[in-house]
C-alpha cells in the first residue's frame, strides 16, 4: 500500500514537471532546447512506465470507503467552481481572438463539417483545396466529427474543444473522489485546472486557434477508462 501511495505522488510530480518543461522552462530561457526536449521526453516516458508498473498484474483492487455525502457535495461544488473559472477564462479568449486569421486546423474542420452536413464526401480529393492543400486530409473522424454539432447549431467551434477537454477533466476529477486520501481528492482537480490556466497564461493561442486541448481530453478519457475497478 505504501508503494502504491508513493507512486501516486511520483506521478503527480511528473505531471508538474511535464507542464514546467512544456510551458515554462524553455520559454523563460531557463533551459536550452536540447535539455528541455530531453527532460520533457524523459518525464513523459517515466509517467507512462510508472503507470504500467503500478497496475501491472493487479486483477482487482478493493475499493476504499467512498467519500461521505457531505464531503462529496463539497467536492462537487469545488469541481463546479473549477468549471466556472475555466469556462470564463475560455470565453474571454474566444471573444478576443479570431481564429480565422491565425488558424488552419479550425477552418479545415469547418470544411469537413460543412461537407458532411451538406451530403458531400468529407475526404474528397479536392476538399482541402480552399486552404491550399491537395489530396484528402489525414484527420481522423474524431478529430473533426464532434464539431459538426457546432456547425449544425451555429455556435463557435472552440466551444466543442473546451467541452471535450472538460469532460475528460471531469471524469478524472470524479475518479479522484474514490481515493481515500483527501489530499489526492483536492490535488488532482487543482493540477488539472492549474495546467489549463498555465496554458492560458503562457500560450493562449493554443486554446484560441487549435484543438490540442480536445486531444488532451481524449487522453484523459482513455486513461480513466483503462480499468473501472482500479483506483488511486
Amino acid at each position: 500500500m505504501i508503494k502504491r501511495q508513493g507512486s501516486n505522488y511520483l506521478l503527480i510530480l511528473l505531471i508538474i514537471l511535464e507542464n514546467l518543461f512544456l510551458l515554462v522552462f524553455y520559454r523563460q530561457h531557463i533551459t536550452s532546447q536540447a535539455v528541455n526536449s530531453t527532460c520533457y521526453f524523459t518525464t513523459s516516458l517515466l509517467f507512462g512506465l510508472i503507470t504500467l508498473v503500478k497496475f501491472y498484474n493487479i486483477p482487482e483492487i478493493s475499493v476504499y470507503p467512498q467519500a461521505t455525502p457531505n464531503k462529496k457535495y463539497l467536492l462537487i461544488l469545488f469541481y463546479a467552481a473549477c468549471f466556472l473559472l475555466l469556462n470564463s477564462v475560455t470565453i474571454r479568449i474566444i471573444k478576443t481572438n479570431d481564429y480565422a486569421q491565425m488558424s488552419d486546423i479550425i477552418p479545415a474542420i469547418q470544411i469537413f463539417s460543412k461537407r458532411l452536413l451538406s451530403g458531400q464526401i468529407p475526404y474528397s480529393q479536392s476538399a482541402m483545396e480552399p486552404l491550399g492543400y491537395h489530396g484528402p486530409s489525414n484527420y481522423l473522424p474524431l478529430h473533426w466529427l464532434p464539431y459538426s454539432i457546432a456547425e449544425f447549431f451555429h455556435f463557435d467551434y472552440r466551444t466543442i474543444t473546451f467541452a471535450i477537454w472538460f469532460l475528460g477533466a471531469l471524469v478524472v476529477m470524479f475518479r479522484s473522489m474514490r481515493c481515500k486520501n483527501i489530499c489526492i481528492q483536492i490535488l488532482i482537480p487543482v493540477l488539472v485546472s492549474g495546467s489549463y490556466l498555465l496554458l492560458v497564461n503562457v500560450s493562449p493561442g493554443t486554446i484560441a486557434c487549435t484543438v490540442e486541448t480536445m486531444i488532451a481530453g481524449y487522453y484523459m478519457l482513455l486513461y480513466s477508462a483503462r480499468d473501472k475497478k482500479v483506483i488511486c
